[in-house]
């Protein structure tokens, strides 16, 4: 019976607090709408909605800061990013009582797409076992090299032994050559000892889940995505500013204004470590 009794608070705790939260969220729809605008295919109304359904889905976020969590909602209305969707674009996850908006490699490159000079982007992921069998060649210089031939079903024991080299990304671009970047091993395991996720048991560096090594293709993706062009596209550079921010252990605020602030802590540009890169 005490079971029952304490399922039914804990209910009806949510849904209280649920409503509150809807109040709360109607004293953002100017700044949502003004955010979100009518571009990319999101309207304010669906975005508001969206939101609604992401936190019904993962009542914990109710739990946190409040402050936080409009936080990394506005964040997302600013990038035009829908949360915790089956797209996978962004995600606002709780964090003891903060809440921390994640952009995610297919937000990335959702965003980039916004610039009809972008045709197409790629990215991947070179093992040690395919440097070792010729299948990988990378150079710098007034001919930039890079072929990949990747070695396709390998045994349980050539998975296990395997180690990543580096990741690369590309990015096709209407009249201009395209923008290539590689990121060595060393530099993929700064990037992930940075990153707030890179010590976190549930995060995809570390449970398992990413198998195709997703969160280093992502590192690549941004990296290449700080040289093209942003013109017309703020949300380009935007993303990749909060990224850095964010990732890395920063996290958004209310400030007493009612605006987002997002309180930094230092953060190494990989940009400055290019020469390390293994040819």
């Amino acid at each position: 019976m005490s079971t029952e009794k304490t399922t039914t608070t804990a209910v009806s705790t949510v849904k209280q607090e649920m409503q509150k939260f809807e109040a709360q969220m109607k004293g953002y729809e100017d700044t949502i709408m003004k955010l979100v605008g009518s571009k990319y295919g999101v309207s304010p109304d669906e975005f508001a909605i969206s939101v609604m359904t992401a936190v019904k889905k993962s009542p914990k976020l109710l739990q946190c800061d409040r402050a936080s969590l409009f936080a990394a909602v506005l964040v997302s209305a600013e990038l035009k990013l829908r949360f915790n969707t089956p797209e996978g674009f962004a995600y606002v996850i709780p964090y003891g009582k903060d809440v921390q908006f994640q952009i995610g490699y297919k937000g990335l490159v959702e965003i980039a797409y916004r610039n009809p000079r972008v045709k197409s982007i790629y990215a991947g992921v070179v093992y040690n076992d395919e440097v070792e069998a010729g299948k990988f060649k990378y150079s710098r210089g007034l001919n930039l090299v890079l072929e990949h031939d990747p070695i396709m079903n390998r045994t349980p024991e050539q998975e296990k032994a395997k180690r990543v080299h580096c990741a690369y990304a590309v990015i096709k671009l209407e009249g201009a050559d395209p923008i290539i970047e590689v990121l060595d091993g060393n530099q993929l395991n700064k990037i992930k000892s940075l990153s707030k996720a890179g010590s976190s048991g549930s995060s995809p560096y570390n449970n398992g889940t990413d198998v195709a090594d997703w969160m280093f293709k992502k590192a690549a993706i941004k990296q290449a995505l700080k040289t093209v062009p942003k013109q017309g596209v703020s949300e380009i550079a935007r993303a990749v500013e909060l990224d850095d921010k964010l990732s890395t252990g920063g996290r958004a605020r209310m400030s007493d204004d009612n605006e987002v602030v997002i309180e930094e802590v230092e953060f190494v540009d990989m940009s400055e470590a290019k020469d390390d890169l293994i040819s």
